[in-house]
């Protein structure tokens, strides 16, 4: 079994439960929709193309959305393979 990283591994050490291992992939599939928005936007920027002033906020408004819609997939999947009793990385008890 090879141990968790980044955002999720933090969590679920800080929290070691069930709450804290969804949290973790919460925060972990919601912080990469972010900061891939930010990343975008601060290439738009340097292209030219629009000014990071006018872009970052339409970018990151709608990619919460994405982010959420993000955290509720990864929730379902997690969900699905645990009840098929797929073996996981991490600990969910």
């Amino acid at each position: 079994m090879r141990p968790m990283h980044g955002v999720g591994a933090i969590v679920n050490n800080l929290i070691k439960n069930k709450f804290g291992y969804y949290l973790g992939l919460s925060l972990a599939a919601f912080s990469s929709v972010l900061i891939t928005a930010l990343i975008v936007s601060i290439q738009v920027n340097s292209s030219g193309i629009g000014n990071i002033n006018e872009v970052l906020s339409p970018i990151l408004s709608t990619h919460i959305i994405v982010g959420i819609a993000e955290i509720l997939a990864t929730i379902m999947v997690l969900n699905i393979l645990v009840s098929l009793k797929f073996k996981l990385e991490g600990k969910i008890n």
